[in-house]
């Protein structure tokens, strides 16, 4: 995602609106390129092949999006802009749908749990928010997003 001001080194064509996204975020389609993942050219046969499997359909509608992501339903599914805009609204303070199970106030961190224990057959489904202050977010992105240099530091 590019914010809005961030736009206009674009061409038109790549800044394309997503239906229901914030007004100031657009896709960009270079995706994780710009963070020094670049594609695997030729693309790899069995990536062809999983590509070639991915639905474009506008998926079952009447759910919420986390009983669709629980059930699997989804899955092999292209991600809409609108479900982008789902799932930012998680983040929304005034959502009821989440109990805080921590919060570390000197840290400036989180940690919610979804009500619905239900979900992913009662595993953990929850969200984190952690503010750093002192940290430029464009360090942030490329540390999260740069699948090389995060190799060295996630080990999950």
């Amino acid at each position: 995602w590019l914010r809005g001001q961030d736009l206009g080194s674009l061409a038109p064509h790549e800044a394309e609106r997503c239906g229901s996204m914030p007004d100031e975020w657009a896709i960009d389609p270079r995706g994780l390129a710009l963070c020094g993942n670049p594609p695997c050219e030729p693309v790899p046969a069995a990536a062809a092949d999983a590509f070639s499997k991915i639905r474009t359909d506008a998926g079952p509608c009447a759910a919420s999006l986390e009983d669709r992501l629980s059930t699997g339903s989804d899955s092999m599914r292209a991600i809409s802009g609108e479900e982008i805009a789902l799932m930012l609204k998680w983040h929304d303070p005034t959502d009821t749908s989440w109990d805080l199970i921590a919060d570390y106030p000197e840290q400036h961190m989180t940690l919610h749990r979804h009500k619905n224990r239900s979900l992913f057959s009662g595993s953990f489904f929850g969200r984190m928010s952690a503010r750093l202050p002192d940290v430029d977010p464009e360090f942030v992105a490329h540390s999260v997003l740069n699948f090389e240099n995060r190799a060295d530091w996630d080990h999950q």
